[in-house]
């Protein structure tokens, strides 16, 4: 596939790394009436370095990085960073790439999500090792005070057999 090859012409013409998606969208009574209305688009905020961290294609990742895509950027649908999806499907070299770029492991969802959580949701030691050596906060919990890595961890069980990483075990 030669899809690095699209992505570089398109950034020579000057493609925005950082665009969000944008979608038609047809309100429910101009879909069902069938009107020829022009539909309504708006944006969802997907973008094209998540884009690439979903379909965990690391050339990607590592081509719009250093095209300039913005390491910090969020999802508003959910909240999520590239960092944080990585995490929550195990992404080890995408994880270890973002955080070479400075992605922020200490940014919270709106429900006090992060990183660390979404990894050990995953049960990916590996993962959860890289967080916590990048200083991620292993006592963190949801707004609610209560879910914490451990708990999520530890509701989990194991996850292909792997352990989740003994230091998110600590509790202060």
């Amino acid at each position: 596939m030669q899809h690095t090859a699209v992505m570089e012409l398109l950034a020579e013409n000057r493609a925005d790394v950082n665009q969000v998606r944008r979608h038609r969208h047809l309100d429910y009574n101009t879909r069902f009436a069938h009107q020829q209305l022009a539909p309504q688009t708006r944006a969802d905020g997907f973008f094209p370095l998540l884009a690439a961290v979903k379909n965990n294609r690391l050339d990607h990742v590592e081509w719009l990085l250093t095209a300039q895509a913005d390491v910090s950027q969020v999802y508003p649908q959910g909240g999520n960073t590239a960092l944080m999806t990585a995490s929550l499907h195990g992404q080890a070299s995408i994880v270890r790439t973002l955080l070479t770029r400075n992605a922020e492991v200490a940014y919270l969802k709106h429900d006090g999500g992060s990183a660390l959580l979404a990894a050990c949701n995953h049960g990916d030691a590996e993962v959860v090792d890289m967080l916590l050596n990048a200083k991620a906060d292993p006592s963190q919990c949801l707004w609610d005070g209560f879910w914490s890595p451990l708990m999520q961890a530890a509701d989990r069980g194991t996850h292909g057999g792997r352990s989740p990483d003994p230091r998110v075990m600590i509790v202060d």
